[in-house]
C-alpha cells in the first residue's frame, strides 16, 4: 500500500467512529508492547525500524465511563547499535473513540523524558586533550503522539485487549546539528487484567 494511503487510512479511523457504547474496560490495567524503533519522519524507513527492537510496560486509566479519554503512563526501552540505546517514560492522553465491536481507534499525545545511552565510548577535549567520558548518555524532552488500532477480544473481568500502533517523536537537544530531531516506533502489544 503506498505511504499516503496508508497516513489517510490511520488518520481517517477514529472519525468512522459510531455512537455506540464502547465494552466497559477497567482501569489500570497492565499494558505490555514490542516496539520497533527508527529515527525517521513519520512513515519513512519502515524497512529500517525491524533492526531495533524494544520493549514496553505500562498502564492506564480512564477519564470517565465510556472509555473514550483515557492517560497513559509508560515506560519503553530499546536498542539502537547505531544511535544508542534508549530509555523513555512518557505520559500520554489519549482520545479512543469505538469503531465497532470489537473495533476501536485511539489517538493520544502527551509529554516524555528520553535517556539516550551513546552506541561507543566517547571523547572530549578538555585543556586541548581528549579526555574519556565513557558511554554516558544525555536526558532529552520529548513530545510523542500516536495512533493505534486495537480489539477488545474479552469483556469479563480478565479483559484482554491486542493492538496495533505508530507513534512519532520529537526530541530537542539531541545533537547541536540538529535542534529538532525525529523518532518514529510501530507498535504491537496487549492490554490485559490478570
Amino acid at each position: 500500500m503506498p505511504k499516503i494511503q496508508c497516513v489517510l487510512f490511520f488518520s481517517l479511523i477514529p472519525f468512522l467512529s459510531l455512537s455506540q457504547e464502547p465494552p466497559d474496560f477497567r482501569d489500570f490495567p497492565i499494558v505490555v508492547t514490542i516496539q520497533f524503533q527508527s529515527l525517521s519522519m513519520p512513515f519513512r524507513n519502515i524497512k529500517g525500524h525491524f533492526r531495533n527492537l524494544g520493549i514496553g510496560i505500562g498502564t492506564e486509566f480512564r477519564y470517565h465511563r465510556k472509555n473514550q479519554w483515557v492517560q497513559h503512563l509508560d515506560l519503553m526501552w530499546f536498542r539502537n547499535k547505531t544511535m544508542g540505546n534508549g530509555l523513555i517514560i512518557s505520559s500520554q492522553s489519549g482520545w479512543r473513540p469505538y469503531v465497532s465491536d470489537p473495533l476501536y481507534s485511539e489517538i493520544k499525545l502527551g509529554v516524555a523524558y528520553f535517556y539516550n545511552f551513546r552506541p561507543a565510548d566517547s571523547y572530549q577535549p578538555i585543556d586541548g586533550k581528549w579526555v574519556h567520558v565513557g558511554r554516558r548518555g544525555k536526558g532529552i524532552f520529548a513530545i510523542p503522539t500516536g495512533i493505534t488500532l486495537g480489539l477488545y477480544l474479552d469483556r469479563r473481568e480478565h479483559s484482554f485487549s491486542p493492538f496495533v500502533g505508530y507513534q512519532f517523536m520529537l526530541t530537542t537537544n539531541y545533537a547541536k546539528s540538529l535542534p529538532v530531531t525525529p523518532w518514529s516506533f510501530l507498535q504491537v502489544g496487549t492490554r490485559f487484567r490478570p
